[in-house]
Formats: C-alpha cells, structure tokens, sequence
C-alpha cells in the first residue's frame, strides 16, 4: 500500500520573531530536513513539502532529497491552506498519506514506522493518530478517501475538519513523548534542553560554534 506524505513548514512563527522554526537544528541538521529524513525512511513517498513564509531560506534544506517542495501563497491564512496545498500536490492512487509537522524535535524513524504500522494492520481504511497520556499527536495517517473528500470540500476544510466529521479515529496509544512535542516559543526551546536534553541552535549558531 503506498503512502504519500505532506510535511507543513509553511507557518510564520510569530512567537519566535518570524524565524521559520523549521531552520532550527538539532545535531547540525535542521528540522525540516531531519523530519523529512524521517518520513523518507519510513517509507512515505512520494512526500510533498509546504512552505511559506520565507521559503527561500527554508527550500535549501531539502532541495537535494526525494521530495517535492512547493510554495503555498496563501499560508497566512492558516495551517489549513497548507494543508489543501499539499494534498492538492499528491498523487492519485495512493492507498493513504501521512501529514506531519517540520518543527517536531523529538520525532524517530520508528515513531513514523509504528504509525503506518499500526495502521496498515488496521486495513489502511481508518485514520490513525497518535496519542500520549490522552493528548493527540502528530503526525496522523489517513485513507486516501479523505484526500478527495477534502480537496471537494469547501476551503475551510481540512484533515482536522474531515476527523471531526467521521467519528472517532483509532487512536495509536504510547508512550512516545516525541508525538507531542514541538517548538512555538523561545520558552519550548529552552524547556528542550532542560528537560528532554535536546539541544536546538539557529545556523548561526552552529557556524559560531
């Protein structure tokens, strides 16, 4: 069953200044590039990357690997714009696609394995998404029914809006803190390092160091 992806970095980070979080790095590479490893490892392709807000500096990071990166004018308006952008950019004849987050620091290879996993062992016909001591995570998996169903719908509509409308998904139960956690805010970054041991730097950074 093939599984197309759609990796969101299009936001504009306002709590961090306007900085593309996704520029941030953890171990030198950035975590647009890394969540995109991640996805690429797990077997999602084709993977469709969004960006936005300062594209230009953010496109660099993944130009060289097997995703398609594309532009959405529209990001201001919000994460679901995004959202359509990419599904819009996907292929026909996927079985499903994943969507995930580029400012997740915390996110595995396995992370990505046990949800398509877990997923594929359900039939691949319901959507799953993560959950940790009953907050839902990131990234989620859906059929690809729900693709077509939203991109007919109207533009408010998006994954989280085609969840709500069908019901209770199956819900991917762990203990895997790296579903959960992302990067809003200086205040994030800091609570990384102090508490999770996860050191994000801007590029500069790295060349200073």
């Amino acid at each position: 069953m093939a599984i197309g992806g759609v990796l969101l970095a299009a936001g504009e980070a306002k709590r961090l200044g306007g900085r593309p979080k996704a520029l941030l790095r953890r171990d030198g590479v950035s975590l647009l590039r890394r969540n995109a490893l991640i996805l690429l490892e797990a077997g999602v392709s084709p993977l469709v990357v969004v960006l936005g807000h300062r594209s230009e500096e953010l496109a660099p990071e993944v130009q060289d690997l097997a995703a398609e990166v594309i532009l959405a004018p529209d990001y201001a308006t919000g994460k679901r714009a995004s959202v359509r952008r990419g599904l819009a950019a996907l292929p026909e004849g996927l079985a499903g696609f994943v969507v995930a987050l580029a400012d997740q620091p915390a996110l595995e290879v396995a992370d990505a394995r046990r949800l398509i996993d877990q997923w594929r062992r359900l039939g691949g016909k319901l959507p799953v998404i993560p959950r940790v001591g009953g907050r839902r995570g990131n990234p989620v998996i859906l059929p690809d029914r729900a693709r077509v169903e939203v991109l007919a719908a109207p533009p408010g509509v998006a994954c989280r809006e085609w969840l709500d409308q069908h019901g209770e998904p199956c819900w991917l139960d762990t203990d895997q803190a790296g579903y959960v956690l992302d990067v809003d805010s200086q205040l994030d970054v800091e609570q990384l390092l102090t508490e999770r041991g996860i050191a994000l730097t801007w590029p500069e950074e790295d060349k200073d160091a």
